[in-house]
C-alpha cells in the first residue's frame, strides 16, 4: 500500500487486532468505518458509501454514523450476526500533541450485549461455550444481561444438540481445534446463532481455573467444580472472551452453578418443535405456541421465567404442589389476583437494569425505573403476607424494600431525565451547593452583571461606568478618560483606548469564570453525581437480584392463574405413579385459536395395566391433536399450571418423546424414512417407564410390509420392555391385533360419520379399532379431480379383494409388490366362472365348447 496519513496508519494498527470485527473508529462526533468494513456496513445500515482521497489512486472507502445516534446502528450490526469493536478517543483533542490517542474500549458480539433495544425482553440472551473431551461435551452458559452463569456436562452429541435447541443461544463459541470435527456440521444445523471460533488458549484448564478463582475472589474448592473439568473449561472460556472484549465487570456474573439436564422433565429438540412450545420464528406478534398462550405476565422477568418453566417442567412432586397451591388460591380469589397484577404492572425489568448498573451502562431513566419499581415492593410484601400459601410467604421474606436507595434516587434525579448522561438536566436542585450556584449564575448572569454595575457606579461615584463583554477580553469595566481621577485603587487595568480605560476586579473575574464555564461545569457535576449514585447501587446487587427472582416467580404464577380463570382450566391431581387419566381434555392452542366451532374434548386413560393406546382413524380425524394435547397437558401440569380438562390425574413424567410429522433433513443427506428410524431408535434407547411417548404413523416411509413389521416390533418393545405410557397412531389396521395378545395395549379410534358417500369427522376418541382409513374421502375433500377419485375407488376395490395368501407370499419374496400385481377384472370374471363350473357334470362336447369360449374371451381381453 502507498504511504498513508497518520490517522489512517493509526486505524490500520488498531484494525489488525480486530480482523473479525467491524471497527467503529471515533473521529470527533462520528464513528467512521473504512475499507471493507465500510463496504459491508454501508450495505447493512443503508449508509452512503463515500471515500477518502476520492480522486486519487489510493482512495479509501468510508462511511460514518453520528455518535449520539450510534446505538441503533450498532444494534442492527449485532442483529445481523456481526462483531463490533468500539474505538474511542481517550484524550481531549484540544490537549493532544499530534494525533489523538485512540483505543478499543469494548467489543460487542451477538451473544454479549446489554442495550435493551437489542434484546428480546421475554427471552434469555445466552452466550454458550462448547468443549469436547473424550466421553464428554462441556457446555458453559452465560447471560450478561441478568448474570446467569451455569454449566453442564453431556455424554454425547445428541444430548448436546437437544440442549442447544432448548437454550436457543445467540452465539456459540468453540475452540479452533474443534472446528473441523464431524459434530461441527450438526452444530451449525441445530439452530440459528453466530458460531465464533476462538484460539485454543481460551480453552486451557489451568487458565480457566485461574480466571474463575480470581474473578470471584475464592479458592478453587469453594467453587465446587473439581469434579467437572470439561464444564470448568467451558465456563473459563466464556470469562476469557468477555474479559478480552472488555465487557466483563466485577460483580456482573453470578457464581457458576452446575445443572443437570435430567433434573426436570426433559424435552428434546423434536418435542419442542412438534409440540409448538415456543415461537421459533422470533416474531413476538405471532400466535400458536404454548408460550404465547401462557405468557400473561406483567413484567419481562415473569415472561422469561414462564418460558423457562415451559422448557424445563418440574419432576419434584412437592415443588409442583407448592406452585399449584398458589395458582389455586389466586383462581379462588380473583380480587387478590387483581391486586397483584396492579402492583406488578408498575415494575420494570430490574434484573437487567441492575446488570447495566454493574456494567456502568445504565442511564438516568434506568435508575428512575429501578427506584419506581422498588417503591412497589412494600405493597407487594404486605399483599403476599396475606396469602395462605407457603411459597408466597417465603417470597415475601426474601424481598428487601431498599428504602434508603429508593428515596435517594427519586430525590436526586429528575422524574423524566434525558437519555444522555453528559448533557445536563439530570440532577434536582438542592442536591449540591456548587451545582445550585452555577445554575443560578447561568440563569441570572445578566441580572447579576447589571446589579454589579450599579454597585460599582455607586461605590466609585462614576455615573458613566459600564460593565461590558467581548470574546477577547471577557467581562470588563469601562471608564472614560473624563473620570480617570476617580478610578478605585483595586481596579486592575486590562486595556487602554484612546478615550477610555478598561479594568477588571477580582470579583468580576471570579464571576466571569463562573458564567463562562457554568454550562460545562454544570454538566460535569451532574454527571459525577449520577456516576456516584450509580456506583452506590452496585453494593445492592444481591438484594436487587433476590427481589427480581421473587417478583418473577409471583408474576409467573399470577399469569398461570389468570389463564386458568380465563380458559376454565382445572387443577390436576399429581402423583408419583404411572397413571395418566384425563377427562374432557382439550388442546390448549387449538381451543384458543379455532373459535369458529366448539372444541370436542376427549378422555385418555393409561396406567400400569394399560400403557399403550393404539389409535386408528382417518387423516384429519384428530389423532395428532389428541396426542399433542396429552403431552401439553402433562407439561402444563408439571409447570404447576392448571390444565384444559374437566378432571385430570397425572403421574410424573420424566421425559416426553415425539415422533410426529415428517422431518426430512435433506441437508444431511438423509431420507424421511432414515430420519424417522433415527428418531425412533433414539426414543427406544432413552425412554423409561416414567416417560411419555407419542408415535404417529411409524413405518410409513417404506414398503407396506416393511413398515408394518417395524411398527409392530416397536409397539411390542415399548409394551414388553420399556413400559412407557404411549400413544401410538397408525394406519396399519393389522396392528390392532396386538390388543388381543397383550393386555397392556388397548385399541382406540377417532370416530367418523359416513352418510350418502360423504364423511364427517366427529373428533371423538373412543375404544375400538377403525376398519377403514377414508383416505380417498380426504382426497376428495382436498379437491382431487373426480375422475381420479373414481379410479382410486376402483383400484381400492381390487386391492381389498386380493387374496391375503397371495399378499403374504409376495411379501416374503425378493421383489416388492406393486399396485397391479393382481389379475385384471376380466381375468377375475373368468376365474369366477371356472369356480362355478362342476366339471363332473360336463359332457365332452360342453367341455370343448367352454374351452373355445374362454379362449375367445382371453384373446378379446388381451
Amino acid at each position: 500500500m502507498t504511504e498513508v496519513s497518520p490517522m489512517v496508519k493509526q486505524y490500520l494498527d488498531v484494525k489488525k487486532n480486530y480482523q473479525d470485527s467491524i471497527l467503529l473508529f471515533r473521529l470527533g462526533d462520528f464513528y467512521e468505518m473504512f475499507f471493507d468494513d465500510a463496504v459491508y456496513a454501508a450495505r447493512i445500515l443503508d449508509l452512503t458509501l463515500t471515500s477518502r482521497n476520492k480522486n486519487k489512486e489510493n482512495s479509501i472507502p468510508l462511511c460514518g454514523i453520528p455518535v449520539h445516534a450510534s446505538q441503533s446502528y450498532i444494534n442492527k450490526l449485532l442483529q445481523t450476526g456481526h462483531k463490533v469493536a468500539i474505538c474511542e478517543q481517550i484524550e481531549d483533542p484540544q490537549l493532544a500533541k499530534g494525533i489523538v490517542k485512540r483505543e478499543v474500549v469494548s467489543v460487542l458480539t451477538p451473544g454479549a450485549v446489554l442495550d435493551p433495544d437489542c434484546l428480546d425482553s421475554k427471552s434469555p440472551h445466552f452466550l454458550v461455550s462448547v468443549v469436547i473431551k473424550p466421553g464428554f461435551y462441556g457446555l458453559g452458559i452465560v447471560d450478561i444481561t441478568t448474570g446467569i452463569f451455569k454449566a453442564c456436562e453431556l455424554p454425547n452429541e445428541e444430548k448436546l444438540i437437544d440442549e442447544l435447541k432448548r437454550l436457543d443461544p445467540k452465539e456459540v463459541i468453540i475452540s479452533e481445534a474443534s472446528k473441523d470435527t464431524p459434530w461441527m456440521h450438526a452444530l451449525k444445523h441445530s439452530s440459528q446463532f453466530r458460531l465464533s471460533i476462538l484460539a485454543g488458549w481460551h480453552f486451557d484448564f489451568d487458565y480457566s481455573k485461574d480466571l474463575l478463582t480470581s474473578y470471584y475472589g475464592l479458592n478453587w474448592e469453594a467453587l465446587a467444580l473439581d469434579e467437572f473439568p470439561t464444564a470448568t473449561i467451558a465456563l473459563g472460556s466464556l470469562l476469557s472472551l468477555l474479559k478480552e472484549n472488555k465487557v466483563l465487570k466485577p460483580g456482573m456474573i453470578s457464581r457458576p452453578k452446575m445443572y443437570f439436564n435430567r433434573s426436570g422433565l426433559f424435552l428434546d429438540k423434536l418435542a419442542i418443535s412438534s409440540l409448538d412450545l415456543i415461537d421459533e420464528q422470533k416474531n413476538m406478534q405471532s400466535k400458536g405456541s404454548l408460550f404465547w398462550l401462557l405468557d400473561c405476565a406483567q413484567t419481562s422477568m415473569g415472561s422469561r421465567l414462564i418460558r423457562e418453566w415451559i422448557l424445563a417442567p418440574l419432576i419434584d412432586l412437592g415443588e409442583i404442589k407448592k406452585r399449584q397451591e398458589v395458582v389455586l388460591e389466586l383462581v379462588e380469589d380473583s380480587h387478590f389476583l387483581g391486586k397483584l397484577k396492579e402492583i406488578l404492572k408498575q415494575i420494570s425489568d430490574i434484573e437487567r437494569i441492575q446488570n447495566r448498573v454493574i456494567a456502568q451502562s445504565a442511564n438516568a431513566r434506568d435508575l428512575i425505573s429501578l427506584a419506581s419499581s422498588l417503591q412497589q415492593i412494600p405493597f407487594l410484601i404486605d399483599l403476599l403476607k396475606t396469602s395462605r400459601t407457603q411459597l408466597f410467604n417465603e417470597l415475601a421474606d426474601e424481598m428487601d424494600c431498599l428504602k434508603e436507595n429508593t428515596v435517594k434516587i427519586l430525590q436526586t434525579l429528575f422524574a423524566d431525565p434525558p437519555l444522555s448522561l453528559k448533557e445536563g438536566n439530570l440532577i434536582r436542585d438542592g442536591i449540591n451547593f456548587s451545582l445550585d450556584e452555577l445554575r443560578d449564575i447561568e440563569k441570572n448572569g445578566k441580572s447579576y452583571i447589571a446589579s454589579l454595575e450599579i454597585k460599582e457606579r455607586e461605590a466609585s461615584k462614576i455615573s458613566s461606568l459600564k460593565i461590558r463583554y467581548n470574546r477577547v477580553f471577557g467581562y470588563y469595566i469601562e471608564i472614560t478618560n473624563t473620570h480617570k481621577d476617580k478610578i478605585p485603587l483595586h481596579y486592575i487595568r486590562k486595556q487602554t483606548l484612546s478615550n477610555a480605560e478598561r479594568f477588571i476586579t477580582p470579583e468580576l473575574k471570579e464571576y466571569e469564570d463562573k458564567i463562562l464555564g457554568a454550562s460545562e461545569k454544570i454538566k460535569q457535576i451532574e454527571y459525577q453525581i449520577f456516576v456516584d449514585l450509580r456506583e452506590e447501587l452496585k453494593f445492592q446487587t444481591e438484594k436487587i437480584k433476590k427481589n427480581a427472582r421473587a417478583i418473577s416467580m409471583v408474576d409467573a404464577l399470577s399469569a398461570l392463574a389468570f389463564v386458568a380463570l380465563e380458559r376454565h382450566y382445572v387443577c390436576p391431581e399429581m402423583t408419583n405413579d404411572t397413571i395418566l387419566e384425563v377427562e374432557g381434555g382439550r388442546h390448549p392452542l387449538v381451543e384458543a385459536l379455532v373459535t369458529e366451532e366448539p372444541f370436542v374434548p376427549n378422555d385418555i386413560t393409561m396406567g400400569e395395566d394399560k400403557n399403550l393406546l393404539l389409535i386408528t382413524g382417518p387423516n384429519m380425524a384428530g389423532k395428532s391433536t389428541v396426542m399433542r394435547q396429552t403431552a401439553l397437558i402433562v407439561i402444563m401440569a408439571q409447570m404447576g399450571s392448571f390444565v384444559p380438562a374437566t378432571k385430570a390425574r397425572l403421574g410424573i413424567v420424566d421425559r416426553i418423546f415425539t415422533r410426529i410429522g415428517a422431518s426430512d433433513f435433506l441437508q444431511k443427506g438423509l431420507s424421511t424414512f432414515m430420519v424417522e428410524m433415527l428418531e425412533t431408535a433414539s426414543i427406544l434407547r432413552n425412554a423409561t417407564s416414567k416417560s411419555l411417548i407419542l408415535l404417529d404413523e411409524i413405518g410409513r416411509g417404506t414398503s407396506t410390509f416393511d413398515g408394518l413389521s417395524i411398527a409392530w416390533a416397536v409397539a411390542e418393545m415399548i409394551h414388553d420392555e420399556i413400559k412407557a405410557r404411549t400413544l401410538f397412531a397408525t394406519h396399519y389396521h393389522e396392528l390392532t391385533d396386538l390388543a388381543l395378545e397383550r393386555k397392556g395395549i388397548a385399541n382406540y379410534q377417532m370416530l367418523v360419520k359416513e352418510w350418502n358417500g360423504k364423511i364427517t369427522f366427529l373428533r371423538e376418541l373412543k375404544p375400538g379399532a377403525a376398519n377403514r382409513s377414508y383416505g380417498i374421502f380426504v382426497g376428495q375433500m382436498a379437491g382431487l379431480p373426480l375422475a381420479l377419485i373414481k379410479r382410486a375407488r376402483k383400484i381400492l376395490s381390487l386391492l381389498e379383494e386380493k387374496d391375503l395368501s397371495f399378499q403374504t407370499q409376495v411379501a416374503f419374496n425378493s421383489h416388492q409388490p406393486t399396485l397391479f400385481d393382481d389379475v385384471n377384472l376380466a381375468q377375475k370374471e373368468m376365474m369366477e366362472k371356472l369356480r362355478q363350473i362342476n366339471a363332473d357334470e360336463l359332457s365332452p362336447r360342453q367341455a370343448l365348447d367352454l374351452i373355445y369360449t374362454l379362449k375367445k374371451e382371453q384373446k378379446k381381453n388381451g
